[in-house]
């Protein structure tokens, strides 16, 4: 099974994977990380590592047809409003947001453009 077929699989079962700095990998839902999936973990740590930066280059915020912003979880970090990255604002205004749509999100916006 290839490191991609390794990561896939076990987000089919429910475990988020997160990329931090110093190669570094976060896997949550802790409480279910057995010992012997621990120990495939740091096994397969650096596939594991390049399987998600792939992934995480593909996955880029959107906007719905109805103008909700969407951020995938496995989007990079730069995106992750709620953990430092930049700001709804920021994102928003990279996509290209129409002005009502800023206006439902950033408080102020639509009145500051006008």
């Amino acid at each position: 099974m290839t490191a991609t077929e390794f990561l896939k699989d076990l987000q089919h079962q429910g475990f988020t994977f997160t990329l931090l700095p110093d190669n570094k990998l976060a896997v949550a839902p802790r409480e279910r990380v057995t010992d012997a999936l621990r120990a495939q973990l740091k096994k397969r740590k650096q596939g594991l590592l390049a399987a998600l930066r792939q992934q995480s280059a593909r996955a880029r915020p959107y906007l719905t047809p109805r103008g909700e912003l969407i951020v995938p979880l496995n989007a990079p970090s730069k995106y992750h409003w709620w953990s430092g990255g930049q700001s709804v604002r920021a994102t928003l205004r990279e996509l290209e947001a129409p002005l009502d749509v800023l206006a439902r999100y950033v408080e102020g916006d639509l009145r500051a453009q006008q």
